[in-house]
């Protein structure tokens, strides 16, 4: 028998969803492990803290993709480190991301993505989404098994 145990889920959990038509389409992921695996698509990267910032960053810094645009439901990214904040501002200023800042998904197609704004829906054309919005911390299986959750407040 172990005298202790790791369980190593990572703060994550399960990846949170936006809900929407389409959603459970082969084209839809929730993390990017290499951008190569986008080479010549049009990604839409949905989020607006530094998971999604970073992800669209890297997609763009790659110079693989036909197009990156980063999807945000507030008008701003308010939530960023002040590294990645001054990445991401560069990157919209150069046109190596497009910034849909105040739109949120509505739905998921094959060949697009249809973004509301205000009361405005713009269908985007679109190969690949990748949401970056979060997730649900596996704290029920935690607890449901028996182990005692202490939360400590910081910077990850």
């Amino acid at each position: 028998p172990a005298a202790n145990v790791i369980l190593a889920l990572g703060r994550r959990g399960a990846p949170r969803q936006l809900g929407v038509p389409g959603e459970d389409l082969p084209k839809v992921s929730y993390r990017m492990i290499e951008p190569a695996a986008f080479a010549g698509r049009r990604v839409l990267v949905v989020g607006g803290g530094n998971a999604a910032a970073d992800c669209a960053l890297g997609l763009a810094d790659a110079k693989v993709t036909a197009a990156v645009g980063l999807s945000y439901r507030r008008a701003e990214l308010a939530r960023l480190r002040a590294s990645v904040r001054a990445r991401i501002e560069a990157a919209f200023a150069s046109g190596a991301i497009t910034p849909y800042l105040g739109t949120e998904v509505v739905r998921i197609t094959e060949h697009h993505v249809e973004l509301r704004r205000d009361h405005h829906v713009e269908s985007l054309a679109n190969d690949d989404v990748i949401v970056q919005i979060g997730g649900t911390p596996p704290n029920q299986l935690l607890k449901a098994i028996g182990i005692e959750l202490v939360e400590k407040r910081g910077e990850a």
